[in-house]
């Protein structure tokens, strides 16, 4: 599960995210489509976003769009 499926799966909004994590909704969904990376210090704000699965959903975002180089 990705974290666009992941986000979808709880209801949440790009923008619903972004409120919480005090980011743009454009910063969210560069991050769901592997454009960018959340710096360290969002994570644990993302986490709590995203709920149960987030680390997971973010490395299958990150192989989906090459950015995982390790198994």
């Amino acid at each position: 599960m990705t974290l666009k499926e992941l986000r979808e799966k709880n209801g949440l909004s790009l923008a619903g995210i972004a409120g919480i994590i005090g980011v743009s909704r454009q910063s969210v969904h560069q991050w769901e489509c592997g454009a960018s990376l959340p710096t360290l210090d969002k994570l644990p704000m993302l986490e709590n976003a995203y709920g149960d699965g987030f680390i997971d959903a973010l490395r299958e975002t990150m192989k989906e769009h090459g950015r995982w180089n390790k198994e």
